[in-house]
C-alpha cells in the first residue's frame, strides 16, 4: 500500500480531521484535535529517525491504548534515557506490526509499508478499533 491508498482508508472513517504536522500526517476524530489516533510518518520526514535513509520506506502509526496494545504484542515496553523504546523490535522490518519506537510505551503500535493483505487482514479491524476509542 501507499501512504495515500493508507490515507483513502482512514479518511473513509467518520468524523475524521487530517492535519499534517512537522512531516507527519494527523488523523484526529472530531474538530477537537487534541490527541492523534493515527499518523503516518513519511519517508522523507527530518523528525523520524527509524525511516531516515530509506526512500520509498513509511511507517504508519496507530494508537490502540494498554488493553488493546497488550493483546496484539504482550507486555509494553519501556522507554530508555534517549526516548526510544526498550524493546527487541526489529524497526528495519517492513509490513511487520511493531511498537511504536518512541510511543509504544503509551500502547501505539506501528508497521513500516503495510501490504494491502496485513491491511484487511490485521490492521483494518485495528483502525476502526482506535477510531472507535476516539470518538468515545
Amino acid at each position: 500500500m501507499t501512504p495515500d491508498e493508507l490515507e483513502a482508508h482512514i479518511l473513509a472513517l467518520p468524523g475524521i480531521e487530517s492535519e499534517p504536522s512537522h512531516g507527519f500526517r494527523m488523523y484526529y476524530h472530531g474538530p477537537g484535535r487534541q490527541l492523534p489516533f493515527a499518523t503516518i510518518a513519511p519517508d522523507d520526514n527530518e523528525h523520524d529517525a527509524f525511516c531516515f535513509g530509506r526512500p520509498g520506506v513509511y511507517r504508519f502509526n496507530l494508537g490502540l491504548g494498554a488493553v488493546a496494545y497488550r493483546a496484539l504484542l504482550g507486555a509494553m515496553p519501556s522507554v530508555s534515557h534517549d526516548g526510544v523504546v526498550q524493546t527487541n523490535a526489529d524497526f528495519h522490518a517492513l509490513d511487520e506490526i511493531l511498537p511504536h519506537p518512541h510511543y509504544g510505551h503509551m500502547g501505539w503500535i506501528c508497521i513500516y509499508n503495510p501490504s494491502a493483505a496485513t491491511f484487511t487482514s490485521v490492521l483494518e479491524p485495528l483502525l476502526r478499533a482506535a477510531h472507535a476509542r476516539a470518538a468515545a
